[in-house]
């Protein structure tokens, strides 16, 4: 049975060199920086070394398993594909801006997981998903490994990732509202013409749109709810469009 890890680096740098060389002395393999695999036997070991470094243990299996939610609470994810990308320097931006579009979990840096059944919670493929988002960072020159059919057994685990993956999204719909206020005490204060205002509102829109796609298949596939938040990003939206529409009035 095969085994993977993923942890977070120390941020001492003494214990970010001496955590790789512990491993591989347990025979552990490499994948990406901070994502190893091994096997069965080595388990005890490897969670014992990382027990200090939030590390999320992982496990291949044969068969492909359903996300399971009892009583809203999700005691399991289900089958992910776990891809780990190394991307080239100059291409970093453009790879982070599409995983930002993704529905995934981040594991680790560079180590993020999906859904093995993406086609569930997005029936008309409106979302990036682990394959589209690995065809583009190879096109950019990048390197991703795949590994399908990967569950996490532990369900404390498995609530710790889902409370993450609730924090990282609450974040990028606070963003959307705090930049449609920025924007807003801009505008008040004649400090950004008609052209910089329409930029910034069609990105934020862009932005919305994404991230309330985004919460949609979380909601379906974790049980959360963004609801109450998404409202308040789409009135900070409606604001301005409505600021917009007394400037075109008062012209």
């Amino acid at each position: 049975m095969v085994y993977y890890v993923v942890y977070k680096a120390s941020k001492n740098h003494n214990n970010r060199s001496l955590i790789p060389t512990r491993l591989r002395a347990i025979g552990c393999r490499q994948i990406n920086k901070t994502f190893w695999e091994f096997d069965k036997e080595k388990v005890a070991r490897v969670l014992k070394l990382l027990e200090k470094n939030q590390s999320v243990l992982l496990k291949r299996t044969r068969e492909v398993k359903k996300r399971l939610i009892v009583k809203g609470v999700v005691q399991d994810l289900g089958s992910l594909i776990v891809v780990s990308i190394k991307a080239p320097k100059d291409e970093k931006e453009k790879i982070w801006k599409l995983v930002k579009k993704t529905p995934c979990i981040r594991l680790c840096r560079r180590v993020y997981a999906f859904y093995q059944r993406h086609s569930r919670f997005d029936s008309e493929n409106k979302l990036i998903d682990a394959r589209r988002l690995v065809a583009f960072v190879r096109e950019l020159g990048g390197e991703v490994k795949l590994f399908p059919k990967v569950v996490i057994p532990n369900e404390r685990l498995v609530q710790r990732l889902v409370d993450e993956t609730r924090q990282h999204a609450e974040k990028e719909i606070f963003d959307i509202i705090q930049n449609c206020m920025r924007l807003y005490d801009q505008c008040l204060k004649n400090e950004c013409d008609s052209k910089q205002f329409n930029d910034v509102l069609r990105k934020l829109r862009r932005q919305f749109v994404i991230v309330k796609r985004k919460a949609g298949y979380y909601e379906k596939w974790m049980g959360l709810d963004f609801s109450k938040s998404l409202m308040k990003a789409y009135r900070a939206l409606i604001k301005l469009k409505r600021y917009s529409g007394w400037q075109k009035l008062a012209a």
